[in-house]
Parts: structure tokens; C-alpha cells; sequence
């Protein structure tokens, strides 16, 4: 789901982003913010995947960065003015929080979630095909827990990253749930997209009516994909 979206946003809404792609191509040695072009998107030179990666983005200015389409294209002209990110992705929800936004720059945080068996067996196979499980490992075993991820949603919105999670921990990242995202769901995928859209001010192209058209084939498009690639993993 989190690859289908990046994928829409980048690609077909034209956003730039802030994830691990942005650090590619040799700039994650760079000093300075900016924008970078690859595979077709664009994106910040920073990697928010990771603490240590948000930690340099905030050394960099992440959180002072321009806040309008006008000061973005005005960046040109002024050194001081940095590049925005309209959309960032994180497993790290709290450490994103405290480092990349502030009261003036605020963010509204959202995910895409889907089935937790679907979700399992599409890691497995992903994992399978990357090298990451050993091959006698079945899918039997990893649902028992050899090289299952041990409630990792739960573990990253509590910051409870080891030891053994109790109910007050579930109970909290469900409430953060309920008060600090917009929720959508991939077996809901075209509503969740439209949502999505809502929730933070995103459009089609407003003043060109065949470039929105392409748009919205580009999202169907994408989406179509990432059902084909799930209907593939379930099936290897």
C-alpha cells in the first residue's frame, strides 16, 4: 500500500517528497536542502525512513523550509528559502514529529492500511524475493513468528521498541489512531485516494482539463498495479 501511494503521489499528483529515494544518486553527502529529480518524481535530498535520517534532516533546516508554492518558486532567487516537502514518509511518527514540523509548519499525519494476514503474506514473499528469509522458512513458519515483525505499528506509535507490549500499549496507539490521522484502507483503495486528497487541499490539475483527466487515469492506473502485484505475492 505504502509503495502505491508514494507512487501516486509522486507520479501522478506531481508532489514532492520526503523519504528514502531522496538520499539516491550519491545525496546523502549533501549539506544542503534541496530538490531532486528521480525516477520521474521529485523529491527532498533527505532520508525521513530512518532517525538517524531525520535527525539530518532537521540539522539541514527540514523544519524551516518554505511553506508556499510562491516561496518554492521564488527559491531560485533566494539562498535563504528552502525547498518543501508536500508529502514525508515515516515509520518513525514520533521522532517526525519533534524534529521535521513545528506550530508555524505543522503536518496531518495519514495511512493507508490493509488486511494484517494480506499484509503478512505479501511481507513474506517480499522478503522471500529480497533475500531476507531463508528459503526452508513456509509461510507456516513465518506466521508462528520465525522473521515475523512483532507489532510494528503498535511498537512505532508508542516508541515501545522492545520487550513486551501490554494492552495500555495497544490502547494508545489506537487512540493516537483516532486523534492524529486520517485513516484510509487499500480494499477501499479509490475512496481512500479521494480522502486522501480532501484532507490535505490536493487537486487535479484545475486549469487544464485533458492534464486532470490524465491525472486521475495515472491514480486508476497505479492502483490497478498494486492490486495486481497483492493478487501476484498471494499467488507465488
Amino acid at each position: 500500500a505504502g509503495q502505491t501511494i508514494k507512487e501516486i503521489v509522486g507520479l501522478c499528483l506531481h508532489k514532492v517528497q520526503a523519504s528514502e529515494v531522496g538520499i539516491r544518486e550519491g545525496h546523502a553527502t549533501d549539506t544542503q536542502l534541496q530538490l531532486v529529480t528521480i525516477d520521474d518524481a521529485q523529491y527532498i535530498n533527505v532520508d525521513t525512513t530512518t532517525r538517524e535520517g531525520i535527525q539530518r534532516a532537521a540539522m539541514m533546516g527540514f523544519s524551516k523550509s518554505s511553506t508556499s508554492t510562491q516561496q518554492q518558486q521564488q527559491q531560485q532567487q533566494s539562498s535563504s528559502s528552502s525547498p518543501l516537502a508536500e508529502m514525508v514518509t515515516s515509520s518513525y511518527f514520533l521522532h517526525a514529529g519533534k524534529y521535521l514540523f513545528t506550530k508555524d509548519r505543522p503536518g496531518r499525519a495519514f495511512l493507508v492500511m490493509r488486511h494484517p494476514v494480506d499484509r503478512a503474506v505479501s511481507m513474506y514473499y517480499t522478503k522471500r524475493r529480497n533475500g531476507e528469509l531463508d528459503e526452508s522458512i513456509t509461510l507456516e513458519d513465518y506466521a508462528r513468528g520465525n522473521g515475523i515483525e512483532n507489532n510494528w505499528m503498535t511498537r512505532f506509535l508508542t516508541n515501545v521498541m522492545e520487550g513486551d507490549l501490554k494492552k495500555i500499549h495497544l490502547d494508545q496507539a489506537k487512540r493516537i489512531l483516532s486523534k492524529k490521522f486520517l485513516v484510509g484502507f487499500l480494499d477501499d483503495a479509490p475512496e481512500s485516494i479521494s480522502r486522501i486528497l480532501k484532507y490535505n487541499g490536493w487537486t487535479y490539475d484545475p486549469n487544464d482539463e485533458t492534464k486532470a483527466l490524465l491525472q486521475q487515469d495515472c491514480v486508476a492506473r497505479k492502483l490497478q498495479e498494486g492490486v495486481n502485484q497483492h493478487n501476484n505475492n498471494n499467488n507465488n
